[in-house]
């Protein structure tokens, strides 16, 4: 497995692009660009990967595993791990996910099957 770093610079040095080039032509900002390039350990937001894969026109797959995401498991994730993934990925889901921490099963449950009736509310007012 190739570390997203990796992938980078080799296709920074394919095209004959410097990071600001890349940052203009995927519109992630400079300082983003260094520290994904100079941390191996960073772990960008899904929809920065999104954008280099688009302006790189790499499959989002490619750079997903780069970061050390294995799609295609046959070992289920547990609930934890799944939820570690998805709130790294997208940072803004921690702030929904804490307070559910808090609840009991029951609030859980309820939280949930109001999201479920505003998701069915909205896909029908939709058509």
């Amino acid at each position: 497995m190739l570390g997203l770093s990796i992938i980078l610079d080799t296709e920074l040095q394919k095209r004959g692009w410097r990071r600001s080039t890349l940052a203009a032509e995927s519109g992630v900002s400079e300082p983003t660009l260094s520290r994904i390039m100079n941390d191996a350990a960073s772990i960008p937001e899904l929809k920065t990967m999104a954008a280099l894969s688009k302006a790189l026109d790499l499959p989002l797959r490619r750079l997903l595993e780069a970061c050390g995401f294995d799609l295609d498991t046959t070992t289920p994730l547990d609930d934890l791990k799944r939820v570690q993934l998805l709130m790294t990925a997208v940072p803004e889901l921690h702030t929904f996910l804490a307070p559910l921490a808090q609840l009991s099963p029951a609030d859980r449950q309820s939280v949930i099957t109001f999201a479920e009736m505003l998701a069915h509310k909205r896909s029908t007012t939709k058509r």
